[in-house]
């Protein structure tokens, strides 16, 4: 491993994750580059044949040259001071699977009037962007998501060698991410708990589900949505009431539940069956419910429906 990167590994291990950073001389890192030290050896040449030769128009050239280069040395540094850098949300994904949220790079009106030549870099990934007279760029990033739950987005390192190319300005960020990642959906047999509604009979089931008949009242349950609550009722009676619904005859329901997959070996692959279960039963056009040790989600369908579950298995403890 050579002293570059033993040196990005220590800084790297410094920084903890923030929702934006601001750049300033805290976070910006500065050495030179390859060309850059190659140019610093043709300057001590050029001193050390001035010293030999005595001649006073080398001598001058030599520290015009080095002013020149104290002064991109400073450019870059500048390039990137006071930059403000935040993410925001990509498209929820499933683990295993690529998700594009993006990076935003806000540049202050002083730095605006000169062209800036910036360099974003991740997980093998770079991209160029050249800015002039924006306030604002932003860059969709590609990252291919690893664990479920929130995406943890993996440090990018935003640099510049702007004028010259002498010096390489960088600062690692580490950025806070909300975007969702869902199990991975892994095929399994699980035996689902399921109601059938007994059309001889002619009974109706009180059901919480949308584009249903009006069937009546009751009280409110923590995790149904707002909209199923019955405001009149709820001023009238001063307690939270919802509407019920009648579900027709003929239509079965599965009812699952994160403690019943005793037969998995553990947490992960458990809600991978389950998170398979449920995309079956949305194509199959089911209604379903999901219940894990403190949220009840009730029967329902549809693409919001099972988006809802989704998120409560990705944000499931293991604990």
């Amino acid at each position: 491993m050579t002293f570059i990167k033993k040196l990005q590994n220590y800084l790297i291990k410094r920084i903890t994750y923030q929702k934006q950073i601001r750049l300033n001389q805290r976070n910006i890192y500065i050495l030179p580059t390859r060309q850059g030290m190659a140019f610093s050896m043709l300057l001590f040449l050029l001193l050390v044949s001035g010293i030999n030769f005595n001649n006073s128009l080398i001598y001058f050239l030599t520290f015009l040259l080095v002013s020149i280069t104290l002064s991109t040395m400073f450019y870059a540094h500048k390039s990137l001071h006071g930059l403000t850098v935040y993410t925001t949300d990509g498209k929820d994904s499933y683990c295993g699977d690529y998700t594009n949220p993006q990076l935003n790079i806000e540049i202050p009106k002083t730095k605006q009037w000169f062209p800036l030549s910036l360099s974003i870099e991740y997980q093998g990934t770079r991209h160029i962007i050249n800015c002039y007279q924006q306030a604002q760029v932003s860059i969709t990033l590609r990252i291919k998501a690893t664990k479920r739950g929130y995406l943890k987005l993996p440090v990018i390192i935003l640099s510049t060698i702007f004028p010259l190319g002498f010096f390489r300005a960088w600062s690692n960020l580490k950025l806070h991410n909300t975007t969702i990642i869902y199990p991975q959906p892994i095929p399994c047999q699980y035996q689902a708990k399921t109601q059938l509604q007994n059309h001889k009979q002619n009974k109706i089931t009180p059901l919480i589900m949308d584009n249903e008949d009006f069937y009546g009242l009751d009280n409110y349950v923590y995790g149904q949505s707002l909209k199923k609550i019955h405001w009149k009722s709820t001023a009238k009676h001063q307690q939270w009431m919802s509407k019920l619904f009648e579900q027709k005859t003929g239509q079965q329901q599965f009812s699952f539940d994160i403690n019943q997959l005793t037969s998995l070996p553990n947490i992960e692959s458990k809600l991978s069956c389950l998170s398979y279960l449920l995309i079956q039963a949305e194509k199959n056009k089911q209604l379903y419910s999901l219940k894990s040790d403190k949220t009840f989600i009730p029967s329902g369908s549809g693409k919001q429906h099972l988006k809802k579950c989704m998120r409560l298995l990705a944000l499931h403890s293991a604990t």
